[in-house]
This record gives C-alpha cells, sequence and structure tokens, in this order.
C-alpha cells in the first residue's frame, strides 16, 4: 500500500471500509513545535485538559504520541445505565507507541469530539499501522488476537473444552464468514467455532476487520495480496 494514500474511516459504522485520498504528503519525525495544527479541544467536565494534534502527533496530558510511531490503536463507546435508564455514552480511544508501559487513553462523552480524533487518526497513522501489518504477514510473521492467532492465509482459533486441553482449529479465508455485532467483531469458521474481537481494545482491531473484509471481498487466499493490489 503506497504511503501516499490516506485512510479515512466512516466511525458512525465501524465494520466498512474507510477509502484512499492519494496526495497525502507523509509525515517526518520531527520533533519541533512548528507542525500544522490540525485539531485542538478542550475535554472534561470539571477539570478540563488541552488536547492538541499537528501534523507530527498528538499531546495530551503532557504526552506526545506521534504518528508515525503509533503500533495499535482501538476505539468504541460504552453504553452507561442507571437504575435501567441511559445516561449516555463514553468514547474511548487508545494509542500506543510502544515507548511507555501505559498506552495513551483519550475518553470524552462528545461524539462529535470522539469522531473528529478517529478520523485525524485513521488519516495520520492508519496507513502506516496497516502496511505494517500485511507486511509482517507476508514474510511470515503471525498475531495473536484474543485467543486466536492471525496469518496471511487464515485465522487459528482456539476453542477451549471441558476436562480437555484447548483445541486448535484453523480456518483459511475464504472459509469464515464475518460479523459485527455490540461493539465487536467476530470472526466465524465452521461448527460454531469463532474468535470475537473487541473493537474498544488496544488490538487493532478496526484495522484487522478492514484488512480480512477487503480480502475477502476481492476473492484473495491471503491478506498480504492487498500489498499488490494497491501497488
Amino acid at each position: 500500500l503506497p504511503e501516499t494514500a490516506i485512510f479515512r474511516y466512516r466511525t458512525s459504522h465501524p465494520g466498512l471500509p474507510f477509502y484512499y485520498i492519494n496526495e497525502f504528503q507523509h509525515m517526518t519525525d520531527n520533533t519541533t513545535s512548528t507542525s500544522p495544527l490540525l485539531y485542538e479541544i478542550k475535554i472534561g467536565l470539571i477539570f478540563r485538559r488541552q488536547l492538541t494534534i499537528t501534523q507530527e502527533g498528538i499531546l495530551w496530558k503532557g504526552r506526545l504520541v506521534r504518528f508515525n510511531d503509533i503500533i495499535s490503536t482501538g476505539w468504541g463507546g460504552t453504553r452507561h445505565y442507571y437504575n435501567g435508564i441511559p445516561t449516555g455514552t463514553v468514547h474511548t480511544i487508545h494509542l500506543d507507541d510502544g515507548k511507555k508501559r501505559n498506552v495513551m487513553t483519550i475518553t470524552t462523552r462528545r461524539k462529535a469530539v470522539y469522531s473528529k480524533i478517529v478520523d485525524l487518526v485513521w488519516q495520520y497513522a492508519g496507513v502506516d499501522i496497516l502496511t505494517r501489518l500485511l507486511t509482517g504477514l507476508q514474510s511470515g510473521e503471525r498475531y495473536v488476537v484474543g485467543a486466536s492467532m492471525v496469518t496471511d492465509d487464515g485465522i487459528h482459533i482456539t476453542q477451549k473444552r471441558l476436562f480437555k486441553d484447548p483445541q486448535v482449529f484453523f480456518f483459511p479465508w475464504h472459509q469464515v464468514s464475518l460479523a459485527r455485532q455490540q461493539g465487536s467483531f467476530i470472526i466465524q469458521g465452521a461448527r460454531g467455532i469463532s474468535e470475537q474481537l473487541a473493537y474498544n481494545d488496544n488490538n487493532n482491531t478496526h484495522i484487522i476487520d478492514y484488512a480480512i473484509t477487503m480480502a475477502k471481498e476481492h476473492g484473495f487466499q491471503r491478506l498480504s495480496d492487498l500489498l499488490q493490489s494497491a501497488s
């Protein structure tokens, strides 16, 4: 996938693919404060904190996470209730650059703010994360997701058994079906065997969803075939 592409994601439909826009100038690892400002907002009800997003990265609570350093991300909303009465939805975004023990977590109740942040994360970091994922799969790497393992040509799903050792089942991509419900991405194999991944975890679920969905739509046997189709 060329670096001159931008992905954008339809945040109201987390399972739908984002589309590409050409002519994107890839970010450099510039630590100066002259990077163009993209978005700035105060978040919080009582103790409001400044969130600043530039083409370099995201500055939040005194910590800067650069877009080109992000290795994993995730986001989603959690509905809250009091005595059965809805009290609102809390939206969360996770960003991990692998440099600190804790990931950066941004939380807001404002859907417009949440959507804007997610849009910028996809636009400035998503293409690099997906490219690294596909390139790694192409070279034989495997990625653990939940209790399963994603490879270039399929998924190994581990199923627990009562009083027995867990059993691992392999399903090529053309043999799985996909579903999205209650904030999770579900990869279903045969005989009711499935893996469920939460979008709101810091595990690149949105990117894995996109890669599998696009590979199946194009009839590819391997996820890394997306690299050739975009070249």
